[in-house]
């Protein structure tokens, strides 16, 4: 009854894999008993048994055993789920994050017994929208993040969604005035977010007492349906981020912008960190935070400098396998170009065809190929010095790390495998389960002893 009050509505909510839960298990020891007490393996009391079969050699008790002991574990699951949902969803109300202390357990207690119904809708539709942006907009990162720790998945999903919002605002914007007020938004939005902040990377270990004084009905008028929920999301998890990777980003949204163009390598990494590498430290802050772990122990700062360094270079990576993917796409849809010039035989006339007639195989296939490749070539120069900062985070998010990367990584060589360049590479479906059972059972072996992470 204890496990029903608080976690009884969730198990009703997950009928069927709860009852397939508690069905199969009962089942197979109900088959192991009977065999067990066939071949006399062990004997039921007849002073203490009911005497009643439901087949030979299987009492009726003991398959009622089986079956309250599978219930029980069961709701116990759900309730943990619940609670545990609960402090992820509501961080203002369930502001402790996991650690071994008494503050934290009856914090979760509390969240056991606090009824859904009395809690605000608004964060559920939030993450909703950003589960559907995330679907909507990136099936490789959408497949990746279903390895990570729920807690960690759901905070790595809201980043993700704010991004891409962000980013679409300004994409999605074909008058180049109304592009500089979104931007102007954004820029304003994360001032708010962050005016209490007293350096680049000072964060909060607990949600702060006092409220954000962020003036969300300017924004209300501002923004569509799908944007709001995704800033309301993010200003709910922003006290354990920096603020430096979002004026990063926003740096990154400047660029595009202004038009600027990629002349060389170097200004190809460069926006790579704008838009990526600052994500990718934003993702550390996330799994760092979630997994109970300090960054920063005993003010070991090298440390940190060495996991953030490692994690903008991963970050970089991605995105220069993005860019070297998305060629076509960039040109047909927003008439830009990310391929440094430098590679290119005609700059002006080659400019011209990318981004003003937005005509990319004009170009023909051997050239978008052989740019396509160069850029792959640079990413893997960097791929495999970023992994190096893969030991150094929690044990429980290295696989799921390496899932996402190798991913990215199956989509570049999608590409230099390809005889022609293809409109958009991609991974199929069973081909990242197949990367994903890789690198999450076998290649993140080589992490799971490599480093130590201390618990706060």
């Amino acid at each position: 009854m204890f496990l029903w009050y608080g976690a009884g509505n969730y198990f009703v909510k997950k009928l069927r894999s709860n009852t397939i839960a508690i069905i199969v298990p009962t089942l197979y020891l109900c088959w192991v008993d009977q065999i067990a007490l066939k071949d006399e393996v062990w004997h039921i009391n007849e002073k203490t048994s009911l005497k009643i079969f439901l087949a030979d050699n299987l009492p009726f008790e003991e398959c009622l055993f089986f079956l309250i002991t599978n219930v029980i574990i069961v709701l116990g699951g759900m309730a943990f789920d619940k609670s545990y949902g609960l402090a992820d969803t509501y961080t203002f109300e369930f502001p402790l994050r996991f650690s071994m202390s008494l503050r934290y357990n009856a914090q979760q207690m509390r969240a056991f017994f606090k009824a859904e119904s009395d809690m605000s809708p608004s964060p559920v539709e939030d993450i909703r929208q950003c589960l559907n942006i995330l679907k909507t907009a990136s099936k490789s990162f959408n497949v990746a993040s279903l390895v990570f720790p729920a807690g960690v998945r759901l905070h790595l999903i809201i980043l993700y969604a704010f991004c891409r919002v962000t980013d679409d605002m300004i994409d999605n914007e074909p008058d180049a005035d109304k592009k500089k007020r979104k931007l102007m938004t954004t820029e304003r939005f994360i001032g708010e977010l962050f005016a209490d902040r007293d350096s680049d990377y000072d964060v909060k270990s607990t949600v702060p007492r006092s409220e954000l004084k962020i003036d969300w009905t300017r924004y209300r008028s501002e923004l569509g349906d799908e944007e709001m929920s995704c800033f309301r999301a993010v200003s709910r998890i922003s006290f354990y981020l920096p603020r430096k990777p979002f004026h990063e980003l926003l740096d990154g949204y400047r660029w595009d912008v202004d038009g600027k163009t990629v002349e060389n390598e170097t200004d190809l990494l460069l926006y790579s960190n704008h838009v990526a590498g600052s994500v990718g430290v934003l993702c550390v802050y996330v799994m760092m935070y979630k997994s109970g772990v300090r960054l920063n122990d005993n003010d070991d700062y090298k440390r940190h400098d060495f996991v953030i360094g490692k994690a903008r270079q991963m970050g970089q990576v991605l995105q220069i396998v993005n860019v070297s993917r998305d060629i076509v796409t960039d040109s047909k849809t927003l008439g830009r170009c990310y391929v440094p010039t430098e590679y290119m035989d005609d700059k002006a006339a080659e400019l011209k065809v990318l981004c003003e007639d937005r005509d990319p195989w004009r170009l023909g296939t051997r050239k978008l190929k052989k740019y396509a490749t160069r850029m792959i070539i640079l990413a893997n120069r960097y791929q495999f010095e970023s992994l190096a900062g893969v030991g150094l985070l929690p044990y429980e998010v290295r696989g799921p790390v390496l899932v996402a990367t190798d991913i990215y990584r199956g989509v570049a060589t999608a590409i230099e495998v390809s005889s022609t360049y293809p409109e958009r590479a991609s991974l199929g479906k069973w081909d990242k389960i197949l990367v994903g059972i890789n690198s999450l059972y076998f290649r993140s072996l080589k992490y799971v002893l490599h480093a130590k992470c201390k618990l706060s």
